[in-house]
Protein backbone atom coordinates (compact mmCIF):
# COMPACT_ATOMS: atom_id res chain seq x y z
CA UNK A 1 0.00 0.00 0.00
CA UNK A 2 1.51 3.25 -1.12
CA UNK A 3 1.01 6.37 0.93
CA UNK A 4 0.93 9.94 -0.27
CA UNK A 5 3.75 12.33 0.56
CA UNK A 6 1.31 14.40 2.61
CA UNK A 7 0.68 11.37 4.83
CA UNK A 8 4.41 10.76 5.18
CA UNK A 9 4.97 14.40 6.12
CA UNK A 10 2.32 14.03 8.81
CA UNK A 11 4.08 10.88 10.02
CA UNK A 12 7.29 12.88 10.36
CA UNK A 13 5.56 15.69 12.23
CA UNK A 14 3.80 13.24 14.53
CA UNK A 15 7.07 11.48 15.30
CA UNK A 16 8.83 14.80 15.98
CA UNK A 17 6.01 15.73 18.36
CA UNK A 18 6.41 12.43 20.19
CA UNK A 19 10.19 12.88 20.44
CA UNK A 20 9.74 16.34 21.93
CA UNK A 21 7.33 14.93 24.54
CA UNK A 22 9.73 12.12 25.46
CA UNK A 23 12.93 14.16 25.40
CA UNK A 24 12.62 15.72 28.89
CA UNK A 25 12.35 12.22 30.35
CA UNK A 26 15.91 11.37 29.23
CA UNK A 27 17.15 12.81 32.50
CA UNK A 28 14.55 11.13 34.72
CA UNK A 29 13.83 7.72 36.16
CA UNK A 30 12.32 6.54 32.87
CA UNK A 31 15.38 7.49 30.80
CA UNK A 32 15.86 4.02 29.31
CA UNK A 33 12.27 3.86 28.16
CA UNK A 34 12.38 7.44 26.86
CA UNK A 35 15.61 6.71 24.96
CA UNK A 36 14.10 3.62 23.33
CA UNK A 37 10.94 5.54 22.40
CA UNK A 38 12.93 8.41 20.90
CA UNK A 39 15.09 6.08 18.81
CA UNK A 40 11.93 4.37 17.55
CA UNK A 41 10.42 7.70 16.51
CA UNK A 42 13.67 8.67 14.76
CA UNK A 43 13.40 5.39 12.85
CA UNK A 44 9.85 6.35 11.80
CA UNK A 45 11.12 9.75 10.65
CA UNK A 46 13.89 8.11 8.64
CA UNK A 47 11.58 5.63 6.97
CA UNK A 48 9.02 8.28 6.06
CA UNK A 49 11.73 10.62 4.77
CA UNK A 50 13.27 7.85 2.69
CA UNK A 51 9.97 7.23 0.94
CA UNK A 52 9.20 10.84 0.05
CA UNK A 53 9.32 11.64 -3.65
CA UNK A 54 12.55 13.35 -4.72
CA UNK A 55 10.52 16.35 -5.91
CA UNK A 56 9.06 16.77 -2.44
CA UNK A 57 12.48 16.59 -0.79
CA UNK A 58 13.80 19.12 -3.31
CA UNK A 59 11.45 21.68 -1.78
CA UNK A 60 13.71 21.71 1.29
CA UNK A 61 17.26 21.47 -0.05
CA UNK A 62 18.63 22.66 3.29
CA UNK A 63 17.59 19.34 4.84
CA UNK A 64 20.10 16.52 4.50
CA UNK A 65 17.50 13.88 3.70
CA UNK A 66 20.10 11.20 3.08
CA UNK A 67 21.40 11.62 6.65
CA UNK A 68 17.90 11.15 8.04
CA UNK A 69 17.53 7.90 6.15
CA UNK A 70 21.08 6.98 7.07
CA UNK A 71 20.38 7.33 10.77
CA UNK A 72 17.34 5.10 10.39
CA UNK A 73 19.54 2.44 8.79
CA UNK A 74 22.14 2.84 11.52
CA UNK A 75 19.54 2.53 14.28
CA UNK A 76 18.03 -0.58 12.70
CA UNK A 77 21.11 -2.41 11.45
CA UNK A 78 23.96 -1.08 13.58
CA UNK A 79 22.05 -0.20 16.74
CA UNK A 80 25.16 -0.80 18.85
CA UNK A 81 26.72 2.35 17.33
CA UNK A 82 23.88 4.59 18.49
CA UNK A 83 24.14 6.20 21.90
CA UNK A 84 22.38 8.84 23.96
CA UNK A 85 24.82 11.58 22.97
CA UNK A 86 24.10 11.03 19.27
CA UNK A 87 20.35 10.95 19.90
CA UNK A 88 20.43 14.13 21.99
CA UNK A 89 22.43 15.88 19.26
CA UNK A 90 19.89 14.93 16.62
CA UNK A 91 16.97 16.07 18.75
CA UNK A 92 18.59 19.38 19.73
CA UNK A 93 20.31 20.33 16.51
CA UNK A 94 18.27 18.86 13.67
CA UNK A 95 14.66 18.18 14.57
CA UNK A 96 13.60 21.83 14.96
CA UNK A 97 14.83 22.61 11.43
CA UNK A 98 13.26 19.46 10.05
CA UNK A 99 9.93 20.34 11.66
CA UNK A 100 9.97 23.80 10.07
CA UNK A 101 10.84 22.41 6.63
CA UNK A 102 8.22 19.66 6.77
CA UNK A 103 5.52 22.10 7.90
CA UNK A 104 6.46 24.42 5.02
CA UNK A 105 6.29 21.58 2.47
CA UNK A 106 3.01 20.30 3.88
CA UNK A 107 1.49 23.78 3.74
CA UNK A 108 2.54 24.11 0.07
CA UNK A 109 0.93 20.76 -0.71
CA UNK A 110 -2.28 21.95 0.92
CA UNK A 111 -2.48 25.03 -1.30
Amino acid sequence: MSRADRDRLEDILGAIGAVMRYYPKLSGDDRDMAYDAIVRQLEVIGEAANRLDPETKAEAPEIEWHKISGFRNLAIHEYFRVNQSIVEGIVSNYLPHLREAVERIRDRLDN
